[in-house]
Order: C-alpha cells, then structure tokens, then sequence
C-alpha cells in the first residue's frame, strides 16, 4: 500500500505540471494564455471607454441642445413680455386719454347746466316781474 501512495503523489505533481521554469512549453502556453486574457480586457475596456466617449459626447450634444432651447424660451419670453408691456403702455394711454376726454365732457356738461339754471332764473325772475307789473 506504501507503494501506491507514492505512485500518486508523483501523478500529482505531473498533475499541476510542476515547476513551470523548468518546462519552457508550458511556460510559454501560460503566457500566451495571460496574453490572450489581458488582450480581451484591453478590448472589453477599450469598449467600455469608446461608449463612455459617446454617451458623454452626447450628453454635452443633448445640454447644448437644452441650452439653446432654453435660449429660445427665454428670448419669447423677454419678446412676449416686452409685447405685454408695450400693450399695457398704449392701453394706459388710451384709458387716460379717454378719462381726460369724459372729464372735459363732465366740465362741458356742467358749465351747460349751470347757464341753463341762470337762465332759468332769468325767465322766472322775468316772468315774476311781468306778473308783478301786470298786478
């Protein structure tokens, strides 16, 4: 039994291929193995970095594109309000051209009321005194 342990600790070490440095194939299959590994993550990563490119660069399209729009509201805005202020102005204008033009009215009408009272009185009192007369 003795035997058969030593048969397969020597199968072992054939196994795990023993010490590398001393077997130039398998050394050179281990780097051509790393090789090949770290060149596929070279490429996963590069991948990686190429859509991290874009997505950024159409972000910094996608925030451009914002800002102008924001631009535009803002530039209908400002053109939108300055309308409404100008609107507001004529229509100020206008309301108190009219109220002058009813005040004028006012004053006119009551200057024609006041000549009718004084002619009126001029008739009563005329007629008071043909009355009198008359007596």
């Amino acid at each position: 039994m003795g035997g058969k342990k030593k048969g397969k600790k020597k199968d072992d070490s054939a196994d795990d291929g023993g010490d590398l440095s001393n077997n130039p194939a398998a050394l050179a299959k281990a780097y051509e193995m790393q090789n090949a590994a770290l060149r596929r993550e070279l490429a996963e990563r590069s991948e990686m970095a190429i859509q991290a490119m874009k997505a950024r660069r159409e972000l910094q399209e996608r925030v451009e594109q914002l800002k102008g729009d924001f631009d535009e509201e803002q530039k209908g805005t400002f053109e939108i309000t300055a309308n409404m202020t100008r609107q507001y102005k004529a229509m100020q204008e206008q309301l108190l051209n009219e109220i002058n033009k009813l005040e004028n009215t006012i004053n006119e009408l009551k200057d024609k009321l006041e000549d009718a009272r004084e002619n009126l009185e001029d008739t009563t009192r005329k007629k008071d005194e043909e009355l009198a007369a008359k007596d």
